[in-house]
Parts: C-alpha cells; structure tokens; sequence
C-alpha cells in the first residue's frame, strides 16, 4: 500500500456515497496517521464532489488543552500502517 495509489480518493468516493445514501445525513470520521494529509483529505473529498466541512482533530484537541476529553473528526489516510 504505497503513497499516491489512490487511497484518498477511495475513502471519498466512500464518504460521498454513504452521503448520497442517507439523503446528507450522518457523521463520518476519517482518520490518518500524518496530520499533514489534512489537505489531501480536502481535495479528495472536493475532487469526487462532496462538498463537506473537514474539521483538523489535532487542532480540535490543541484547542481543548491537554488532559480533557471531547471528540475530534480527522482527516487523512489510513489508520496504522
């Protein structure tokens, strides 16, 4: 599973799908392990036409300081390797 393979664009085509399915409803998180990936996320995402808020989970978490619980939608790739 090598970088530029088209992960990204497979998770969403997935997303846009499950969106068009449930008529705009639903949450969907997408979690990678490089934060930088959070652009990548965006275009892919703008790239198969879905149109959707994409919230950076790191800075949700930065913003929450440390030690405190909350929930946090990411962007990105896979999770692990």
């Amino acid at each position: 599973d090598g970088a530029g393979i088209g992960k990204g664009r497979q998770i969403a085509a997935t997303i846009r799908d499950a969106l068009c399915r449930n008529q705009g409803k639903g949450r969907h998180l997408w979690v990678s392990v490089s934060r930088e990936l959070v652009q990548d996320a965006k275009r892919d995402l703008i790239d198969v036409g879905c149109h959707v808020p994409v919230h950076d989970g790191a800075e949700v978490l930065d913003q929450m300081g440390g030690g405190k619980k909350g929930k946090a939608l990411g962007a990105g790739g896979s999770l692990g390797k």
